[in-house]
């Protein structure tokens, strides 16, 4: 998934047309690189438990470049930012409900790590 595509997302949840489009853009990308920061340890692990090797650091991605998270999180962001970006303008209260999807979508795929505690 490119950030192109998290920008369509949003747009689609948000009912943005091609000028809120534009309006969005210039945000979009300082926003989506900032969670893709907050997320990258929850990325390394759902990377760790699929056998990958963990990413070094953080991206910091431009406009149609290829996010290089694993596809379980990398198809919530929208929400997470739907629920960012929405929020001004928001009369309605989606912008809580795209935040709460987003994060009951972080809870389920979140690795758990069962282990012995103490020794």
């Amino acid at each position: 998934m490119t950030t192109s595509d998290v920008l369509e997302q949003v747009c689609a949840l948000t009912y943005g047309d091609a000028a809120a489009k534009r309006e969005m853009a210039g945000g979009f990308l300082i926003r989506l690189n900032l969670r893709l920061g907050e997320e990258f340890d929850l990325n390394n692990a759902l990377r760790q438990r699929a056998g990958k090797g963990a990413l070094a650091a953080a991206p910091t991605l431009a406009d149609g470049e290829e996010i290089p998270y694993e596809p379980a999180l990398t198809r919530l962001l929208a929400y997470a930012l739907a629920g960012d970006l929405f929020a001004e303008e928001d009369e309605t209260g989606m912008s809580n409900v795209y935040r709460e999807r987003y994060e009951q979508g972080r809870q389920a795929i979140a690795p758990v790590f069962w282990g012995q505690v103490g020794a």
